[in-house]
């Protein structure tokens, strides 16, 4: 956890970066919707948010895409509508539909068993003994954050501890490769009975990125863009890397105004690194979390993903996956009006379903949400805003509201913009 940012630094680091740099804008002014134009730059200059990026469509348009800020505050490049960040934990969303589009082509089957049937030749070490209930995990259970391990009890790859104990097991170089993360950690005990409670498991979106690469026969990363993503036309979006001179083209630099400057959990670098590309290695979670794009990318992913916009990427019946109700339930909402379906978080509202996820770094925060009048936001932060923060909530209400209010929507479509129309 980040101890949390005072607002006095925040303003200080607003005002190291120059206000007049913080509020450019770029992409095609949308009249219809300009109250964002100054909403958004007045939150990030309260909260010391250096660049943003935001995609908005309705009933499959894309009808406004804005950069706010700058992408890299020493050389004053503006964030583009399409400039890259990191999503973080929006991966998962990636990977559920990347799953069941191979469901779909009757490559896999939800309730078989991951460990047991599918990756029955990822063995834990040698003279290692798996807990017994591992044997009964199932594909559909992972996607569900059910599986039986949680991100609190040392099974999270995106924690170096537990990368760096799979490479001593094995005694493979630092850091060690997928598998050897998920053959070390079949050898850890689960915290409960599959199925039986849900716990948030970047560990498990990693199991089932080897998922995916057992039934496609091939990388995850190359068959993830070249059969989900570029079918849709998505081209850009690509796994990150931690290092600073490993970003990808377009893509932002990121900041943490907490503290800037860490020692490299890099064996190999001896000088003092920004946070960002310091205290975590991107490369540990590929399924659960290494995925790079841009706001507008998100916002065509989701818009094919549920038929918004044409040709709708899943079958109806398979997109309902996505959206699917544990049985038995679990969930955090005691009211039961909201639960994590395959890789996206769902709720109810107005008797229709709203799904969404969201996902973070230090120094990145991204988000998208579909709401069920044909509505969807995304976009992209290049610094992270503390926990006990309200920044986040306050940027996610003003699009929502404009989601819920908004009366006169524009009659444009820039999606052309951006995409070739596959």
């Amino acid at each position: 956890m980040h101890p949390p940012m005072s607002r006095s630094l925040a303003l200080a680091f607003c005002a190291a970066l120059g206000l007049g740099e913080l509020l450019a804008r770029t992409g095609v002014a949308v009249p219809e919707l300009a109250t964002l134009d100054t909403q958004i730059p007045s939150l990030m200059a309260r909260d010391g948010i250096p660049g943003a990026a935001v995609a908005l469509v309705k009933d499959g348009r894309l009808v406004f895409a804005r950069g706010y800020g700058v992408a890299n505050t020493q050389s004053g490049e503006l964030v583009q509508p399409d400039s890259l960040f990191r999503v973080g934990s929006i991966s998962k969303t990636i990977t559920a539909v990347t799953l069941l589009h191979l469901w779909e082509q009757g490559q896999i089957n939800l309730d078989a068993k991951a460990y047991a049937e599918i990756l029955a030749d990822l063995q834990p070490p040698p003279g290692s003994r798996e807990d017994s209930r591992l044997k009964d995990v199932t594909v559909r259970q992972l996607l569900h954050h059910t599986g039986g391990h949680g991100r609190d009890t040392g099974t999270d790859p995106l924690y170096t501890e537990l990368a760096m104990k799979a490479a001593d097991a094995f005694h493979v170089p630092k850091p060690p490769g997928y598998e050897t993360i998920v053959r070390y950690a079949r050898a850890l005990p689960l915290d409960f009975d599959p199925g039986t409670r849900y716990s948030y498991s970047n560990f498990g979106f990693t199991v089932l990125a080897r998922v995916v690469e057992h039934a496609a026969g091939q990388p995850y990363e190359s068959y993830v863009r070249q059969n989900i993503l570029l079918p849709m036309g998505i081209t850009r979006m690509a796994l990150g890397q931690t290092l600073p001179e490993n970003r990808l083209p377009g893509e932002v630099t990121y900041y943490d105004p907490r503290g800037p400057w860490r020692i490299s959990i890099f064996p190999e670098i001896r000088h003092l690194m920004p946070a960002p590309y310091a205290q975590f290695q991107v490369e540990a979670g590929d399924g659960s979390g290494r995925w790079v794009a841009s706001a507008i990318d998100l916002a065509r992913f989701v818009s094919r993903v549920s038929g918004l916009r044409a040709p709708a990427f899943l079958q109806p019946e398979t997109f309902a996956l996505l959206l699917e109700r544990p049985n038995p339930f679990v969930s955090q909402d005691n009211s039961g009006n909201s639960w994590y379906g395959m890789g996206a978080a769902v709720g109810v509202l107005n008797g229709g379903l709203y799904w969404g996820h969201d996902g973070s770094y230090p120094g990145s925060y991204a988000g998208y949400l579909a709401l069920p009048n044909g509505f969807v936001y995304a976009f992209g932060m290049n610094t992270a805003p503390s926990t006990n923060s309200t920044t986040v909530a306050d940027f996610e209400n003003i699009l929502i509201a404009i989601g819920n209010h908004q009366q006169n929507w524009p009659a444009q479509d820039l999606f052309p913009q951006y995409y070739p129309e596959p």
